[in-house]
């Protein structure tokens, strides 16, 4: 029993040492700490920030899930995690005196073949071989069987392990941020006001569309935003924003093409990020969402990847905009089918059965452009602090400072949002 918990513990060991941390997703309801699985063969810890850093588990193991609660386990014959049986964990009296009676064959007066099992208590003549050898291993393997040894050595594994992670979360901190590669596009740290025209067409209209030709080059993380959202505290109004076709461009050239391979999928499709494309700007006309915003959220969710995967914290977010228990996702498929694409999109702005989406929280939010950003927190983590700070509260802190800064045309380079 011993020996299969080490084994356990030192396969993740070997898992947080051997692999680097892959390119992590916003979530949303994440909790500090809860180790998370992506079928078997992968797992992430959500770390301080609440962000997840996917890795493979090592040679020998498998993720299991039971319900929320999820650990590393050794894989064993018939591909069961050995800590979920008892009777892989200690080898019962049988067992051992079948082993006792092969290992010491030659007892001179017992010839009872029947009665193998007493052989360790019956048998004085022994005594002084078997002490040494069986003492220390009989001992060891039938306590355990009393299963409060059991548990206080499998549990920690799913809770310290955050802190191994801390140093690496420069990384991850802008998950979806990070899965923004530095492009070809020259970068800029100044602010340029985007277009206004039909960009702004009115604070519901959701056109967005623009007319933009996409030339205005992708700009590096432009600032750190905080506070309650509210122009007076320097957040962009809409007339600010780029133009949803120089924004979609910009995002194509240094983020969707590649965003995929961070998830060990294949890379989107010509024709499926033009899709993609086509799902906002039809979903847009249809709800009176801005396409800007929804585009905005999508990237900070999946990088645009068709194949993201589902993450569950308790509540399973799929697809392309992670939605709140969505029934569209094409995590695994290639080629990913247009109406799964447009599923997707339709699931994080319209809404599901159980649970809002971005034109609900939008409606919560209030009527001016802080609006926005306080529907992209909520979309985050479920609600504003009740300090009314975006930055407060649980899941991503950086969420609505990101989601700003992709509206100005943030598109270039990994995001450097700070908050002391």
């Amino acid at each position: 029993m011993k020996t299969s918990i080490s084994v356990t513990l030192l396969a993740l060991g070997a898992a947080v040492a051997a692999y680097p941390a892959g390119t992590g997703v916003s979530r949303r309801n994440c909790v500090p700490g809860a180790l998370v699985c992506n079928g078997k063969g992968m797992f992430a810890l959500c770390d301080l920030d609440y962000q997840t850093t996917w890795m493979h588990v090592a040679e020998g193991t498998n993720c299991v899930c039971d319900g929320a609660d999820c650990t590393i386990a050794e894989v064993t014959g018939d591909d069961r995690p050995s800590m979920d049986t008892a009777s892989h964990q200690a080898p019962g009296p049988s067992a051992l005196s079948s082993t006792l009676s092969t290992t010491y064959p030659d007892p001179p007066q017992k010839t009872v073949p029947s009665v193998p099992e007493m052989k360790p208590v019956a048998k004085p003549q022994s005594k002084a071989e078997v002490k040494p050898e069986v003492k220390p291993e009989v001992k060891p393997e039938i306590k355990p069987e009393v299963k409060p040894e059991v548990k206080p050595e499998t549990k920690p594994e799913t809770t310290p392990k955050p802190v191994l992670f801390r140093p690496n979360r420069p990384q991850p901190q802008p998950s979806p941020p990070s899965s923004s590669p530095t492009p070809s596009s020259t970068t800029s740290s100044s602010i340029a006001p985007g277009p206004t025209g039909s960009d702004s067409a009115g604070p519901d209209s959701g056109s967005g569309s623009g007319s933009g030709s996409g030339s205005a080059p992708g700009k590096a993380y432009i600032k750190t935003f905080s506070g309650t959202g509210d122009r007076s505290q320097g957040w962009p109004s809409k007339s600010e924003w780029v133009d949803f076709e120089s924004m979609w461009s910009n995002n194509l050239d240094d983020t969707i093409r590649k965003s995929c391979a961070s998830f060990q999928q294949e890379n989107n499709s010509e024709q499926e990020s033009a899709a993609v494309k086509k799902a906002i700007q039809s979903v847009s006309k249809s709800s009176g969402i801005d396409s800007r915003f929804i585009l905005a959220i999508l990237m900070q969710e999946s990088a645009g990847c068709v194949r993201a995967p589902t993450t569950n914290y308790g509540v399973t977010n799929p697809g392309l905009m992670q939605s709140h228990n969505g029934d569209n996702s094409c995590f695994n498929v290639k080629p990913c089918p247009e109406e799964k694409i447009l599923g997707m999109v339709k699931d994080g702005v319209l809404g599901t059965s159980s649970g809002d989406g971005l034109q609900q929280l939008l409606a919560k939010a209030g009527q001016d452009d802080s609006k926005f950003y306080k529907a992209a927190r909520m979309y985050n983590s479920g609600s504003i602090a009740s300090t009314g700070i975006l930055q407060d509260g649980i899941a991503t802190h950086c969420y609505a400072s990101d989601i700003a800064n992709r509206l100005l045309g943030w598109s270039a380079g990994l995001g450097t949002c700070n908050y002391k």
